[in-house]
């Protein structure tokens, strides 16, 4: 497995949307908890900011996104950060 850094926690998180026919990249939200290593908690943000501008371009039937994920590099869900 690479070594988790800042910028592979931002590259290999995804968009997570319970409503069905708009599982974004397939995964369902597992818990709803946000944990966040310190060292993230900036980049994290961003990666939730930017989230929110997304939404604005997505078809309105799939806009409930409800968290941000974050995967090591064998697929582990990381985080799970509500939106």
């Amino acid at each position: 497995a690479r070594e988790l850094t800042e910028e592979s926690l931002e590259t290999i998180g995804f968009f997570v949307n319970r409503d069905p026919g708009c599982v974004t990249n397939g995964v369902r939200v597992l818990k709803d908890r946000c944990e966040v290593e310190p060292a993230f908690a900036t980049r994290f943000q961003k990666a939730r900011d930017l989230a929110k501008e997304k939404l604005a371009a997505m078809n309105p039937a799939c806009r409930r996104i409800l968290a941000y994920v974050t995967y090591d590099a064998n697929g582990k869900v990381i985080n799970i950060c509500p939106l």
